[in-house]
């Protein structure tokens, strides 16, 4: 019998009399009842237990019926409310099942009212559960037939006899088609006879059999399916038919296996990771290995993005453009779009996506399937890694992979963070083990000891080891402990001291000064200790004593320097000055110091000067003249430098005048002299021209504008190249003026030719020097010209007239000794001597005309310059002619001749006849003898010739040389002498004459060696 709850709601007479009724008498069912009087019990009980159905009276004490009502109703919208009252009210029953009532009974005096009621209950209990059964049903039905799931039912030997839709969305079989047909039709022969035979086995005994098994689709296509197989039983228990619920898990199944891909190649990734002798490069071509054996692509690389650039650093895989060192322009390449993205990008097919198909990255590499993640390194994107395939991908690339090439780029990001983090601290520990700055960890406290040291600080406490300044405190190691303990007192108070200078000895005695820096700092378990660095600052505090030095002194030079200095503000204020400028002045420095620049400086005006004071940079020094007026009125030339210096902020202006006054004085003088100087130059007759290195005039006298036709302000600055029409001319001057400039040497030209401003041609001799142009250290020329044009005409004429002459004595003579010998044959003895005196005066008169030959080619000669003269064969060749026209004489040498030269010129020849003729014709022996020797003195060659004759008194000495004199009663003009002494000159040298022992004359003749001697 069907049990049913029912609540009875009212007074206690009410549901006291329907509670003994139901539970006791009724036939009807089994009724349970539940009491409440009150509105508020009854939903209490409504709470907390279930019921079937509400009884309830229209009189509460705490709520009016339909507000009851309304209240169960909202709670309970199926519940089934009977409402069990008198007739009375019968106005709002219509109003009460408007609000949700189930049935009215009318409650009488009658028992037969609790019989009706008990069927009236049932009857309602009754119709819900009926009306719920059949909405349950097709609720299911409904639902079957819009699951996801594939359900399909089948009799007990297997033939399908209902397919929902989704049977043909997961299989691909139509359900008209799939109907009566096996489960067999799905089978993929993934599970074996055993497996099947033990699934029948398990749902024919009733069993639901639940498990994951591999089908096929229609297509050929396998997929995963979770698969739940229930028998249905009748009432019996006998299995009439089976329920088959299969739900696609292929995805998941997929999921799953990139899920277990995954973490076999982060298990992987992470074993790579923890090996610490690989190389970087190598873990990454290891990485992209992993990649692409898990993830099933044939290529994998990384990249490195930078400056609109993609450079491959690591490639596995065959693709020509996808190797180590391969550089392609950004926007060519799938990693232009990968770093825009936070994701992964994923490519499934490029040539079937539109978005790609034209791409300029797909038109490159040929990748139809990519998938690519941003590798980040210290929050700044670094590059890419990537993997890809020619071929489309199939099934498509899923989250989990996206994640695992994700954490492949991340792991990438951070081995390059750490190799970089590495690095870094590698050339920390270089820069720390070689920094020439002693670096040092030490226990807090003035006598705390050494933790850590560097090198710089064995080196500079001249330690042996690092251990060795290890086992020392920083108190054992400082000479001032007053100052370390108030350096220490200083790091307490306020964590860090930074430049503190104390005094150190190093481990073997020897003092030095160390700057300290340190800082104090406290590890996670409270351990509290000192880092800080030393400098070897010994060289700066001596500089610094030094710099103490050195401001004295100058303070002492302020004070008590020569010349006067002024310091004054950027407004010409005067700050201060030194006693120099007080005397100078006449001021107090008080009074000095209360005035301004332009009270004292009356040579420039104010608006000058402030333009002086604004141009003038801060290393530089400004030179300038000006005019200081003293206390008296009075005014005084000055030369004054003004420097800059700068004192934080503030400008200042450091003046040093010097009174000039004598200065002024003298240049006056110099400018009157250089006056008096140029009226000189102008007055000579001659030219006196300089020129520079560029053959550009510097000084040009009238002389030199008269031939140039133009006043010199036109010559000077300029050319000769600009001002002389004949090019040639000028290129002549021009190598003649360098060549003087490089040698260093005088030059001497006798005659050049220069065509003047009428176009005359004049022969000028010139002699030019070498100068240094005074202040700049130039070199230059001087020179020197005169126009020797009528000098030379003159010489013309009379080297012409000389030649006639001597040309018809020469032959008059030549008859008359010819004469002379035919007489010899004929006359008579005793008038024999008359014909000889006629033969020797003849040759005398011929010899006469070859001095006078030699002597006028010496006089009218250019001067020419000389050149080196090998002396032996010069003297050997004219003794031997000696020896062939004075057979009766002796001609010695004494001694071997030097193969030596003399500076000399052609006439070398007359000097030496003259003199070996002299040393004959003058000699009053019977037999003359001649000794020539030749002798070097310094840079001198010295020729003697020695005779035998009767000598020279020492008051002739001298006088021999002279024009025309000769020797006591001896023939000749005496020209000889007077030509070997001119042309001896010429020559640089000298010539005099000596007693020869025991008898005769020694004629000594000095000439300048030659280069080669």
């Amino acid at each position: 019998m069907t049990t049913i709850r029912v609540l009875s709601v009212g007074d206690e007479s009410l549901t006291g009399a329907v509670s003994r009724y139901l539970e006791r008498s009724s036939d009807v069912a089994t009724f349970r009842v539940e009491t409440a009087t009150t509105a508020a019990d009854a939903l209490a009980v409504l709470e907390q237990t279930d019921i079937d159905c509400v009884v309830s009276d229209t009189a509460l004490p705490d709520s009016e019926p339909l507000a009851f009502l309304e209240r169960t109703r909202n709670r309970e919208s199926n519940l089934p409310i009977l409402l069990f009252a008198d007739g009375a009210g019968g106005d709002w029953i219509d109003d009460a099942f408007e609000a949700g009532l189930t049935d009215y009974v009318q409650r009488t005096d009658s028992d037969g009212q609790y019989a009706v009621l008990a069927h009236r209950i049932h009857a309602a209990v009754d119709h819900l559960e009926t009306h719920q059964s059949s909405a349950g049903i097709e609720r299911a039905k409904q639902i079957v037939e819009h699951a996801a799931d594939a359900i399909f039912v089948t009799d007990t030997e297997g033939t399908i006899e209902y397919a929902n839709p989704a049977f043909e969305d997961v299989t691909g079989f139509e359900i008209e088609e799939a109907i009566g047909q096996n489960p067999r039709i799905l089978k993929s022969g993934k599970q074996d006879q055993t497996y099947y035979e033990r699934l029948w086995a398990a749902i024919l005994d009733g069993e639901v059999w639940e498990e994951e098994v591999v089908n096929e689709r229609k297509s050929g296509d396998r997929y995963h399916a979770h698969q739940t197989i229930a028998p249905v039983v009748d009432d019996n228990d006998d299995v009439t038919q089976f329920v088959a619920v299969q739900r696609d898990v292929t995805d998941h199944r997929l999921l799953e296996d990139q899920i277990e891909q995954s973490a076999t190649a982060l298990s992987e990734l992470h074993d790579v990771a923890l090996e610490t002798t690989t190389a970087f490069d190598d873990k990454l071509e290891q990485v992209l290995e992993i990649g692409t054996s898990t993830l099933e692509f044939p290529i994998g690389y990384v990249t490195k993005i930078e400056d609109e650039t993609q450079e491959i650093i690591a490639a596995v895989g065959e693709h020509d453009l996808l190797q180590p060192g391969s550089v392609d322009p950004l926007e060519r390449t799938y990693c232009r779009r990968t770093i825009e993205s936070d994701d992964p990008v994923v490519v499934d097919d490029a040539a079937a996506d539109p978005e790609w198909r034209g791409d300029p990255a797909f038109e490159r590499f040929d990748l139809r399937c990519y998938v690519g993640a941003t590798i980040v390194v210290d929050g700044e994107v670094y590059g890419t890694l990537c993997f890809a395939s020619q071929e489309p991908r199939d099934p498509v690339i899923g989250q989990v992979q996206q994640s695992t090439v994700k954490a492949l780029a991340q792991w990438a990001g951070y081995e390059l963070e750490r190799r970089r983090y590495e690095r870094t601290l590698e050339r920390y520990e270089d820069i720390v083990e070689n920094v020439p700055v002693g670096m040092y960890r030490t226990e807090t406290g003035e006598d705390g000891s050494f933790l850590e040291v560097n090198e710089a600080m064995v080196d500079m406490f001249d330690a042996s080891s690092p251990a060795e300044v290890l086992d020392c405190s920083v108190g054992e190691l400082a000479r001032d402990r007053d100052r370390l303990t108030a350096i220490g007192e200083r790091l307490e108070t306020r964590g860090v001291v930074r430049n503190e200078v104390i005094e150190f000895e190093t481990l073997g005695g020897n003092p030095f000064y160390g700057s300290i820096s340190a800082i104090e700092r406290e590890t996670a378990d409270g351990t509290r200790y000192v880092d800080g660095i030393v400098q070897d600052v010994t060289e700066r505090e001596r500089a610094k004593a030094a710099l103490a030095q050195s401001r004295e002194r100058l303070q002492v030079l302020f004070e008590q320097s020569p010349d006067a200095i002024l310091v004054h503000d950027s407004d010409g204020k005067i700050c201060d000055a030194n006693q120099t400028q007080i005397d100078q002045l006449g001021y107090t420095h008080e009074t000095l110091c209360s005035m301004n620049i332009a009270d004292v400086e009356v040579g420039i005006q104010p608006s000058e000067l402030r333009d002086v004071w604004d141009d003038l940079e801060g290393d530089s020094v400004l030179e300038v003249e000006g005019k200081h007026r003293r206390a008296d009125g009075s005014t005084y030339p000055v030369e004054v430098w003004v420097s800059r210096i700068e004192f934080g902020d503030e400008k200042r202006f450091l003046a040093l005048s010097r009174d000039i006054t004598e200065r002024k004085e003298h240049e006056q003088e110099l400018e009157r002299a250089r006056s008096q100087l140029r009226q000189v130059i102008d007055l000579v007759p001659e030219m006196i021209f300089a020129k520079s290195r560029s053959g550009e005039y510097l000084l040009a006298n009238e002389a030199v504008a008269e031939v140039y036709g133009r006043p010199v302000e036109e010559i000077v600055g300029r050319t000769d190249h600009e001002l002389l029409e004949s090019s040639t001319e000028a290129e002549t001057f021009r190598q003649d003026d360098l060549r003087v400039i490089d040698s260093g040497e005088p030059m001497h030209v006798p005659e050049e030719e220069f065509t003047d401003s009428d176009g005359v041609t004049r022969l000028l001799e010139t002699t030019k020097i070498p100068f240094e142009v005074a202040g700049t250290g130039e070199t230059a020329v001087l020179g020197y010209a005169r126009d020797v044009t009528a000098l030379k005409e003159q010489r013309d004429r009379l080297e012409l007239l000389n030649q006639v002459v001597r040309h018809d004595v020469r032959n008059d003579m030549q008859v008359v000794k010819g004469r002379a010998q035919l007489l010899e044959e004929t006359v008579e003895a005793s008038a024999m001597e008359h014909v000889t005196e006629i033969i020797e005066a003849a040759d005398a008169a011929i010899e006469l005309t070859k001095t006078a030959r030699d002597l006028t080619e010496t006089m009218l000669k250019r001067d020419e310059d000389l050149k080196p003269m090998s002396l032996r064969y010069i003297l050997e060749s004219r003794i031997e002619a000696m020896r062939s026209q004075f057979s009766h004489a002796r001609f010695d040498i004494d001694g071997i001749l030097p193969d030596i030269s003399v500076m000399a010129d052609e006439m070398l020849e007359s000097v030496l006849d003259n003199l070996l003729v002299n040393a004959v014709v003058h000699n009053d022996s019977d037999q003359p003898r001649v000794t020539v020797s030749v002798s070097e003195h310094d840079e001198q060659v010295v020729v003697t010739v020695a005779d035998n004759g009767p000598g020279i008194p020492d008051s002739q000495k001298t006088e021999i040389f002279g024009k025309g004199e000769k020797a006591i009663d001896s023939p000749g003009t005496g020209l000889g002498l007077y030509l070997v002494r001119t042309l001896v000159q010429q020559y640089g040298g000298d010539v005099w004459v000596e007693d020869n022992d025991p008898r005769g004359s020694r004629f000594e003749v000095a000439f300048e060696s030659g280069p080669d001697s």
